[in-house]
């Protein structure tokens, strides 16, 4: 919980492979952090753990990661890149509110994109998977360059 929180000259992190978890908050409002890249040995991220971060421009997150939680980038004001984990299940509210992402892919397994998870991002087009039964509120909300969306059957 909140490890290297408000650490504003904090520029680069190295996680290495023995860590297995991110705790709540740990780099919150690192204002001067650019880039990360989280190991697989990370199988669970807290809430918020990059709120704020708002030079970040790239993240690759660990292969079996399976829940994004709430809040994860938001206001992540830079970040553009995001390699997704394969085994991605579910996208927490507000995860990626505010950042510059233009692209993601939407895994085949994902069941739930939570309540803002997108809103305001620079993606033109989305493909939601068959798996997917739930798109909460607002999800995209003020995506202005979203031109193409395609659903699954798994939503009703």
């Amino acid at each position: 919980e909140l490890a290297f929180a408000e650490s504003r000259e904090l520029e680069s992190v190295t996680i290495p492979q023995t860590v297995t978890r991110i705790g709540t908050r740990a780099f919150e409002l690192c204002t001067s952090l650019t880039g990360v890249d989280i190991p697989d040995s990370v199988t669970e991220v807290g809430r918020a753990a990059f709120y704020y971060c708002t030079a970040l421009k790239s993240v690759r997150l660990p292969g079996q990661l399976k829940h994004i939680p709430d809040y994860m980038f938001y206001m992540c004001t830079s970040l553009a890149n995001v390699l997704p984990p394969e085994e991605l299940t579910e996208i927490g509210a507000y995860a990626f509110s505010c950042c510059k992402i233009e692209n993601f892919v939407f895994s085949e397994g994902l069941w739930r994109i939570g309540d803002y998870s997108f809103e305001g991002c620079e993606i033109s087009s989305v493909s939601i998977p068959d798996s997917c039964y739930y798109i909460g509120n607002w999800a995209f909300y003020n995506c202005k360059a979203l031109t193409d969306a395609h659903l699954g059957r798994g939503l009703t």
